[in-house]
């Protein structure tokens, strides 16, 4: 993902989130892990 947006980030953007299917016990440690990248770099939706 991150390759395709350094191509052309004017045409793509990001999104970023946490698929039902992945959701386990330790989700809240993954959600930290998906917030602490939404921080970094430019995403439109979660």
């Amino acid at each position: 993902m991150n390759k395709t947006y350094n191509l052309n980030p004017d045409i793509f953007e990001m999104a970023l989130g946490l698929h039902p299917t992945s959701v386990e016990e330790n989700y809240q440690t993954e959600l930290d892990s998906i917030f602490n990248v939404f921080d970094a770099k430019k995403y439109i939706a979660i």
